[in-house]
């Protein structure tokens, strides 16, 4: 898990806390409604807590990046909603993903920011949701946010490694940086449905730049159907590409 600087779970109090918040977020109204209208009978009484975490990684640019993330699902795991919030230096940025498996069978999956909800994907459900997520990710309980400086995180980091799939006990053969095709590491045939959104990424920046905000939009947009599949890589990937992906 070597995106992940440093972070622990969130406190069951603390979560309480935190979830108060939320609610509280137009985004959040806005994406349940939208959510409701696909599954008969959802209200968002039925969500209940599955991940409540914060984390340390570095952004795009080098920086430090202060992550909370709260993931909610329905017992039989036809609703999802994640609320992710990013926060650095100079900004702060958030985001609601909201994901259906509508009446029809149909997969459905919807961001909601701004107030503004976009939908991010529509694809035939192949049981997507049915994983239970993995909680193997690290649990400093002397974690605070920032504790590691800057100059910590890039002596760690050494700007060149693949994501780990915890789930399957592999390495991603394109997320990552360095990581892919013509890369000092990684590279070839993808595992599983996330690292070919990776590769395709890799692709967008050879064709239009390094950096190209759109390409992290589409990225974003491409792994959101597996979250989880790897719920910790669909995080990582999400909160450092998905902030610049707004900017499109």
């Amino acid at each position: 898990m070597k995106g992940i600087l440093d972070g622990k779970f969130i406190s069951p109090l603390e979560t309480n806390f935190f979830m108060e918040e939320v609610k509280e977020k137009r985004e959040f109204g806005l994406i349940i409604d939208t959510l409701s209208k696909y599954r008969q009978n959802f209200s968002a009484n039925q969500l209940e807590v599955v991940v409540s975490y914060k984390f340390d990684q570095l952004n795009y640019a080098s920086e430090l990046a202060h992550i909370k993330v709260v993931t909610l699902e329905t017992k039989d795991r036809t609703v999802s909603v994640s609320y992710i919030q990013v926060i650095t230096t100079d900004q702060v940025s958030e985001v609601f993903n909201g994901k259906v498996v509508t009446d029809m069978d149909e997969y459905k999956g919807f961001i909601a920011q701004d107030g503004q909800v976009q939908l991010s994907f529509s694809k035939l459900y192949e049981s997507e949701l049915d994983y239970q997520i993995s909680l193997d990710v690290p649990n400093n309980p002397e974690y605070e946010a920032g504790k590691i400086t800057i100059e910590k995180a890039l002596d760690w980091i050494d700007g060149k490694f693949c994501l780990d799939n915890e789930a399957a006990g592999k390495l991603y053969r394109h997320c990552g940086p360095g990581c892919g095709d013509n890369m000092s590491l990684g590279g070839g045939t993808p595992i599983n449905s996330i690292d070919s959104c990776c590769r395709a990424h890799d692709r967008c920046w050879i064709n239009f730049g390094n950096g190209d905000k759109c390409c992290d939009k589409t990225l974003a947009s491409c792994i959101d159907p597996y979250q989880n599949q790897d719920y910790w890589s669909w995080l990582q990937i999400n909160s450092y590409f998905q902030p610049r992906g707004w900017l499109c």
